[in-house]
């Protein structure tokens, strides 16, 4: 297992130092350090807890998973949190995976480079609208999964990311990627927005790009590029246009007067639009429906008194929220896995261990689709 001792060797650790912080005795840990030992899979991982880092991390024999952890250690986090081994090893093996297979240019052709301002952030989603929503600027995009993986061709992956984390973008190898972790639905619905302004702002970098987004206070200032994103995913999600129409038939509906507008409207405004109470309420502060600084005091208060804006709802016997579909791997990767089980590439087994991802899921797409019997 010569790839795994390559890999130990670049932290430049010492025998004595490693045997301490793995539980290995010292002469075993000189011998492996020195090629003369076939590492157990126990030790692989007592090493690898050790050198804070994935088992993955030092098993791996492609160079792209080096690569790609690389990145994220010097654009995420220097110190680096070892959850970012995960998901530079799920990235790695993807852009293995789609490797002489992906050939997409949409996100080059659509969008040009813009600058980081409000006048950038209405140039590409007055684009996105036109033409990836027929120029509709009032309905709900509730099938944005399905816009940004079958349109825009970019590969989309829910997985845990970790518990502080709820979406990772990056361009890697001129391969667009965007994760997003399993929450909310509302809440997944303006993170993949978000992680996809990220993309469309770096598109035309010449170099491998990376983000990170931790789970957010929506009301917490942003400031350069997650300012930049943050306003993309507002004004695709919840056009000013639309808002304007939809929350005057709201009022008209239920016969409500007045001058500024509620907690009823922000309710069934949120739900209409598949987003959460917070993103409806301070879009409307940010168009001045409402007052500066009501957004997140009307949150606060349906959190105090009912449990949240939800349970408000549900005690109001509000609509149903409309559903939003996630697949959990889109087709543009999970159909070249099925391939590569089909050709002998990989085994099921294998792919589902690449990508962190059930067995069951690669063999409910494939039985979707019309596949024949995977390869065991």
């Amino acid at each position: 297992m010569q790839n795994v001792l390559n890999n130990i060797l670049k932290f430049k650790v010492s025998a004595t130092d490693l045997s301490k912080k793995s539980g290995i005795e010292l002469n075993r840990i000189e011998e492996i350090l020195g090629g003369n030992a076939e590492l157990y899979i126990g030790e692989i991982r007592a090493i690898a807890k050790a050198l804070k880092v994935r088992p993955e991390f030092l098993i791996a024999e492609n160079s792209s998973y080096q690569a790609v952890n690389a990145l994220f250690r010097e654009n995420i986090n220097k110190n680096f949190d070892p959850i970012y081994d995960k998901v530079s090893y799920m990235l790695a093996n993807a852009v293995g995976i789609l490797q002489g297979v992906y050939n997409s240019h949409e996100i080059h052709e659509t969008f040009p480079k813009v600058g980081a301002d409000y006048d950038g952030v209405i140039k590409i989603a007055t684009i996105f609208r036109q033409k990836y929503f027929n120029s509709d600027f009032v309905s709900p995009i509730l099938n944005l999964p399905e816009i940004i993986a079958n349109q825009l061709n970019c590969v989309l992956i829910i997985s845990e990311i970790g518990p502080s984390i709820d979406g990772v973008s990056a361009i890697i190898n001129d391969i667009p990627f965007i994760i997003i972790a399993p929450r909310f639905k509302p809440r997944m619905l303006f993170t993949l927005a978000h992680e996809l302004g990220h993309i469309i702002a770096h598109h035309s970098d010449e170099q491998n790009f990376v983000a990170v987004d931790n789970s957010f206070k929506m009301y917490k200032r942003k400031r350069g590029q997650e300012e930049f994103a943050h306003a993309f995913a507002s004004e695709i999600l919840l056009p000013q246009e639309g808002v304007a129409y939809t929350l005057k038939i709201i009022r008209e509906q239920l016969d409500i007067k007045g001058d500024f507008f509620g907690e009823m409207e922000l309710l069934y405004l949120s739900r209409i639009y598949g987003v959460s109470f917070e993103v409806a309420a301070l879009r409307c502060e940010n168009l001045g429906l409402i007052p500066r600084g009501s957004a997140i005091s009307l949150y606060e208060s349906l959190k105090r008194e009912y449990g949240g804006p939800e349970k408000r709802a549900q005690r109001l016997e509000l609509m149903d929220r409309p559903d939003v579909v996630f697949p959990a791997i889109s087709s543009n990767l999970m159909q070249p896995i099925i391939d590569k089980i089909n050709s002998g590439e990989l085994s099921l087994g294998k792919a589902a261990e690449l990508l962190s991802i059930p067995t069951a899921d690669i063999i409910t797409y494939n039985s979707q689709e019309g596949g024949y019997s995977l390869r065991q």
